[in-house]
């Protein structure tokens, strides 16, 4: 194997790369098709030491052994940072739903909404959080929510019961995606008769 070879393989199997594999090239070796393992190295001989789950470490040659990527170093990089964040639909006036990830922290849900935030519990384990004080600051009416009128910018989080708010499923995101598809015409005064009432309700 040249030296170019080995140096492509190194790059395509760096440490931590979860490998699954088909066969081996040996009838006698210790490693079962279908196990799972992570890479240790790659030698400057192009053989792939590796750590399988079962406990053996037996390793892998390339155009003999067959095996597969299952997980890249860089995904499962990818994946912890969205494990750190949620998945939350942002609604903002006069413009369509959309996915995004954000820290699950008063911050980032502040930042999200221009100010202090307001939750509204929705009915299937999913929760609308707004500007508190949208009204009064004369945010842009955004979308009605029963009988109410969202003011600003909002957005639908997962809530499973627990202090903190959860990512939105796929079904949940498209769900909302369908209800607050479509474009509000809200006039500003109706936002305004929302203050009032609630000023003379309290």
């Amino acid at each position: 194997m040249n030296q170019d070879k080995i140096k492509e393989i190194k790059q395509k199997y760096p440490k931590g790369t979860r490998i699954m594999l088909n066969s081996m090239d040996d009838p006698h070796h210790p490693v079962p098709s279908g196990t799972l393992g992570t890479v240790e190295t790659v030698d400057d001989i192009g053989t792939i030491h590796m750590k399988w789950d079962n406990g053996q470490s037996l390793g892998l040659i390339v155009g003999e052994d067959s095996f597969y990527v299952i997980e890249s170093v860089q995904n499962q990089e990818k994946i912890r940072e969205a494990d750190e964040k949620i998945r939350v639909l942002v609604v903002e006036p006069m413009k369509e739903p959309k996915v995004e990830y954000i820290e699950n922290t008063l911050d980032d849900m502040q930042r999200v909404v221009g100010g202090l935030i307001e939750e509204i519990d929705l009915n299937d384990n999913t929760v609308l959080v707004c500007n508190e004080e949208g009204k009064l600051m004369n945010l842009q009416a955004n979308r009605r929510v029963g009988r109410d009128v969202i003011a600003g910018t909002f957005f639908i989080a997962g809530d499973d019961g627990s202090e903190d708010l959860v990512s939105l499923t796929d079904e949940q995101v498209n769900e909302y995606k369908e209800r607050f598809h479509e474009l509000e015409e809200i006039e500003q005064q109706e936002v305004f008769e929302k203050i009032e009432i609630t000023i003379r309700g309290f």
